[in-house]
């Protein structure tokens, strides 16, 4: 009997235990903050934070828009368009620097003045593709350079290539593609393995269009706005293989039509910056930059002016987005032609 009511007290006095164990659970403890999360479990962005650096209000190069430019041998190398000692007719000069603000002269006569040409990288060679001289006649030579001082002419114009300006040139599955209008009613896409002999990949890209920008992202060419005749567009066409062109679906408000602006691969985005639609009242200073082509965002901090830009020249230069030059439209419907040189930084 003695035993049986040890044992009772015994689990008498651990039921007790346990009731006091869970009654610590019933003890109002602070509230933990949880992060809202949006419903389709992706966390909102952090808004992106620019800073603009004026690395020169004008050098040596002076005033200067509608050149073409490229990082080549550790120099930044200018060509042709039109600067202050040539205004307002084109020049053919070939300015290089080191450091992307300083400026010298290396040669202006180993080719006819021009614009809307191309410069690109290509077979560790420089190579200048077409373009317009002062009597905007199509020039069809292509040139290379190694040194920026001697230019080799490889080839001048072809039934296939057909003197192109105002196109772009990208570097593609290890070849050069130059995309260009049709002169009819189709943009037309050739490609070359050595710069001298040209295939034609398609005669029916898309809708006819010049002065737009085409870059190479995410193993994909995009070219991207353009004008033809009084139209502009905001359009970006995608090929995998520079035959098959469709047309990309942006899942967000995209930039407005646009021609004479930039688009630069830089920090694993494509950047869209500045361009007109129209008249130079038209003109814009806005910055667009999308991770997929897709979805695209609006910089909506200070801008470095007011006023738009257009004809100018961008690179991404020493883990910085630069900007060179161009013509800076204002009020009284003028273009004044700038020398500043900007680079911007993600903050």
């Amino acid at each position: 009997m003695k035993t049986i009511k040890i044992l009772y007290l015994t689990f008498v006095l651990i039921s007790a235990i346990s009731c006091d164990k869970d009654s610590v659970g019933d003890i109002p403890t602070e509230p933990k903050e949880v992060e809202s999360i949006p419903k389709d479990g992706e966390l909102p962005a952090e808004s992106l934070s620019l800073t603009f650096t004026v690395q020169t209000q004008q050098d040596q190069m002076g005033d200067f828009a509608k050149n073409a430019m490229v990082e080549f041998d550790g120099k930044v190398w200018s060509v042709g368009g039109i600067n202050a000692y040539s205004t307002p007719n084109l020049s053919s000069d070939v300015w290089s620097s080191e450091n992307g603000k300083n400026w010298i002269s290396v040669t202006n006569d180993k080719f006819s003045e021009r614009e809307g040409h191309t410069l690109t990288v290509y077979d560790n060679k420089m190579w200048l593709i077409g373009g317009v001289d002062d009597s905007h006649t199509h020039l069809g030579e292509i040139y290379f350079s190694t040194d920026g001082v001697n230019w080799t002419m490889v080839t001048t114009i072809s039934p296939t290539l057909a003197a192109p300006a105002f196109h772009s040139t990208v570097v593609f599955n290890n070849k050069l593609y130059v995309i260009r209008d049709g002169f009819d009613d189709h943009v037309i896409v050739l490609s070359s393995s050595d710069g001298i002999n040209w295939n034609l990949e398609t005669d029916h890209a898309f809708s006819n269009r010049e002065d737009f920008e085409a870059v190479v992202f995410e193993n994909a060419i995009y070219v991207i706005g353009g004008k033809h005749v009084d139209s502009s567009f905001n359009e970006i066409w995608k090929s995998t293989d520079g035959i098959e062109w469709n047309l990309v679906t942006p899942n967000t408000d995209i930039f407005s039509p646009r021609y004479a602006h930039t688009a630069t691969v830089h920090n694993n985005k494509v950047w869209i910056v500045g361009g007109v639609t129209g008249p130079y009242d038209e003109t814009h200073i806005d910055f667009w930059f999308s991770e997929n082509m897709e979805d695209w965002t609006e910089y909506d901090g200070p801008l470095p002016t007011t006023e738009g830009l257009i004809h100018h020249t961008a690179l991404s230069y020493n883990e910085e987005l630069w900007l060179f030059g161009g013509l800076q439209p204002d009020a009284s419907g003028g273009a004044p032609i700038t020398g500043e040189i900007r680079s911007i930084s993600e903050d």
